[in-house]
């Protein structure tokens, strides 16, 4: 059976993700250099410590959110009786999301080291790396996860070929 929008859907789904994973790098980046090597002020508010404790809260929420949120979208998705490509749309789209929640939890964590000049929200942005460098789709992965078969495992596995 041809799948002709397989390739699109998956490269859609691809180049979007590596943006969210892309965009909070450089952030972080300057956010860090500028905590570890003050060359110039930058005049921030002085927050309570409650606002630290609340934002460690809600990356804390957004980490375990993003894991419990994509493991009953693919339940969800396989339960239903869809062709390839339409689950494929359903995994890109619900990937996606959870890639929106990882990238704000990148930028909420330098935020937390900027205001707050704390190490655990550096920690806080390493788990969230390695969350998006897990949960990257690749063809071995929607194989897996969508548990593909026979014709259709072929097909995705044929995506790891550009072109």
């Amino acid at each position: 059976m041809e799948y002709p929008n397989l390739r699109k859907i998956y490269e859609s789904m691809e180049q979007k993700v590596l943006l969210l994973i892309i965009l909070p790098l450089p952030v972080f980046g300057f956010v860090y250099l500028y905590s570890q090597r003050r060359l110039f002020e930058i005049n921030l508010p002085e927050l309570s410590s409650w606002w630290e404790s609340f934002l460690l809260g809600m990356l804390t929420i957004l980490l375990l959110f993003q894991w419990y949120f994509i493991r009953t979208a693919i339940k969800d998705i396989l339960n239903q009786d869809l062709s390839l490509e339409e689950r494929m749309v359903a995994y890109g789209q619900k990937t996606l999301l959870r890639f929106w929640i990882l990238f704000a939890s990148a930028i909420l964590s330098a935020a937390g080291l900027l205001l707050f000049d704390h190490a655990i929200f550096t920690v806080t942005f390493a788990i969230t790396l390695v969350m998006l460098s897990i949960a990257k789709p690749s063809p071995h992965r929607v194989v897996r996860i969508l548990k593909l078969k026979g014709e259709e495992k072929e097909a995705v596995m044929d995506l790891r070929r550009k072109g």
